[in-house]
C-alpha cells in the first residue's frame, strides 16, 4: 500500500482485500511496540503480515536462570500468539533474585499470564 494515494478511484478503498490485513499488521505493531518515529517514517512502505488461521491463543515463556554474573538475577522472556501470528513479546530481567530454575520458570510464567490476561 502506498502512503500517498489510500484509494483506487473506486467506492472501495481496495480492489484487492489482501491489503486490509497488511494495514492491520502495520497498526497492530505499532500499537503493541511503541517504536521509534524515525524508524516508522523509514520503514512506511513494511507491514506486518496477518496470516488467516485459527483464533486458538499460545503462550510460550522461558527464563534464563541466574545469568546475569553480577547481580544472578534471572531474565524471563514469552511470545503470545493469536493463531499462527505473533501478537506480543517481551523478555525483561526479573527483578528479584530467585533461589532456583523452578522459580525463575515460575516468574517467567506469571508475567506470560499477567499479559495474557
Amino acid at each position: 500500500m502506498t502512503v500517498s494515494s489510500s484509494t483506487n478511484g473506486a467506492d472501495t478503498p481496495f480492489a484487492d482485500i489482501t491489503h486490509f490485513p497488511n494495514l492491520i499488521g502495520a497498526l497492530q505493531y505499532l500499537a503493541i511496540t511503541h517504536p521509534d518515529i524515525q524508524y516508522i517514517f523509514g520503514t512506511l512502505g513494511r507491514g506486518l503480515l496477518i496470516r488467516p488461521g485459527d483464533l486458538e491463543l499460545r503462550g510460550f515463556s522461558d527464563s534464563d536462570w541466574a545469568n546475569n554474573k553480577n547481580d544472578k538475577k534471572s531474565t524471563s522472556g514469552f511470545l503470545i500468539f493469536l493463531g499462527p501470528n505473533l501478537n506480543s513479546w517481551c523478555t525483561k530481567k526479573q527483578p528479584k533474585v530467585s533461589r532456583s530454575s523452578t522459580e525463575a520458570e515460575y516468574r517467567a510464567l506469571a508475567l506470560l499470564a499477567a499479559e495474557t490476561m
